[in-house]
């Protein structure tokens, strides 16, 4: 894998949402978990989003990242309501 914040970054990416949303898993994600995570099999899917992304967040504090929160928090919840309207 590239160096670490290439790989931190594409936990955010639309395909490695889209992987974790409709498949439930990542190869991407899961390299990250391991590698950055402590204790990940104690953790929700939730809580180790939110570590990892407290971690990019100390690395990369710029408008990009801010503007990247904001578009990755609407993503979330777009296809959390996508999902949630197949299985309902």
């Amino acid at each position: 894998m590239a160096d670490n914040s290439r790989a931190i970054n594409r936990v955010f990416t639309r395909k490695v949402i889209s992987d974790l949303v409709q498949d439930g898993k990542s190869d991407v994600f899961d390299y990250v978990v391991k590698r950055y995570v402590e204790n990940p099999s104690e953790k929700t899917h939730g809580q180790l989003i939110s570590e990892i992304y407290a971690r990019l967040n100390q690395q990369q504090r710029n408008e990009y990242f801010y503007m990247n929160t904001l578009f990755f928090i609407l993503q979330i919840y777009i296809k959390c309501l996508f999902h949630f309207a197949q299985t309902n």
